[in-house]
């Protein structure tokens, strides 16, 4: 377990806390380790909750199903991520997605109950706790309004190319790790994969961008083309 806590010491909930605050912190809250499998199913929609998971080492998806039976991907969660800390902030505390493992991995989660109202810790570093979730909200927000952003492009070229530029811009490369294969792609995307999958194979052909699995480079500059006008989205 003193592993697992110096790992959860690098969580984003836990960022710009001394030590001897987080220490009063995990001394005050309960929690439990969660080892899980590929394609294992954390929490459901629709659920209640009651804990913030933070995700040590792997990888989840949150997926939104529909009662069509589509289902989208929402996020993907990277080591270090807050989960379910919207649904535990919210008045009905119940899952909103479905978070499902595409990698194997570990996740602590944490008693929020316990977190918020913790006796050992002070006034100040409470305040500290609330201050940073809200950040991490706010954060997811701004993530969200960026997904709207690329589900308003008409066409599928528009929407790979609206991704791949806030990815790009966000992250000041022009290769970038998506963290999902093609079919989560195109869920995320709210595409076809057979027309993603067509799509990305002409970018490729005409030296748009580049793709080995689940990396992806941005190529028409290395080969003096222009961007393309869907590169070019508000950011």
């Amino acid at each position: 377990m003193d592993m697992d806590l110096d790992l959860l010491r690098n969580a984003e909930l836990f960022r710009g806390f001394t030590d001897a605050d987080f220490a009063k912190i995990c001394a005050s809250v309960r929690r439990r380790v969660q080892d899980f499998e590929r394609k294992d199913v954390l929490v459901r929609q629709g659920a209640p909750v009651s804990e913030i998971g933070v995700l040590i080492r792997g990888g989840l998806l949150s997926e939104k199903y529909h009662i069509n039976g589509r289902v989208q991907i929402i996020r993907t969660f990277s080591p270090y991520a807050a989960v379910n800390l919207d649904a535990v902030c919210s008045s009905f505390r119940t899952g909103p997605t479905t978070i499902t493992a595409n990698r194997s991995g570990r996740i602590i989660w944490l008693s929020f109950d316990d977190l918020i109202q913790g006796e050992a810790v002070s006034a100040a570093v409470n305040k500290a706790l609330f201050d940073r979730i809200a950040a991490i909200l706010a954060d997811e927000n701004i993530r969200l309004m960026y997904k709207s952003d690329i589900l308003a492009m008409r066409t599928v070229r528009g929407r790979i190319m609206a991704y791949f530029s806030i990815l790009s811009e966000k992250r000041g490369s022009l290769t970038i790790d998506i963290d999902m294969n093609q079919e989560e792609l195109a869920q995320y995307l709210c595409l076809d994969r057979s027309s993603l999958s067509l799509e990305l194979n002409k970018m490729r052909r005409e030296g748009i961008l580049d793709f080995n699995k689940k990396i992806y480079t941005l190529a028409f500059r290395e080969r003096g083309l222009n961007a393309p006008p869907h590169f070019r989205v508000p950011l």
